[in-house]
């Protein structure tokens, strides 16, 4: 099974862990030029990726690809507390709307 960290250091970095190999896979220095308040994880299932969620000071919320670690999408100014959990909420709602839309568009 591989175990990975996604974790922020000292100097806002965000730094992607393999666990298993004892070896750093990625950094991704400053990525919110602010303080990471918080990293989240979460599997997009229409997609069929892993998402990493990272909130900076500046109240950003920003998607990350895991695999690419390639930011996906920004959300600006939206952070306060705990939203952030209805925006992850809004986005696995959408893509299932999407899912159905598809599915009846494709019959």
């Amino acid at each position: 099974m591989e175990i990975y960290l996604i974790y922020s250091n000292k100097d806002n970095s965000m730094i992607y862990y393999d666990i298993n190999n004892n070896q750093k896979i990625n950094e991704i220095k400053n990525p919110h030029n602010s303080i990471i308040i918080k990293i989240s994880h979460c599997f997009d299932n229409l997609n069929k990726r892993d998402i990493i969620m990272s909130i900076g000071n500046e109240k950003d919320i920003k998607l990350w690809d895991f695999k690419s670690f390639e930011c996906i999408h920004i959300f600006k100014n939206i952070y306060e507390k705990d939203l952030y959990q209805h925006v992850f909420l809004k986005i696995i709602i959408n893509h299932i709307l999407l899912q159905v839309v598809l599915k009846i568009i494709l019959q």
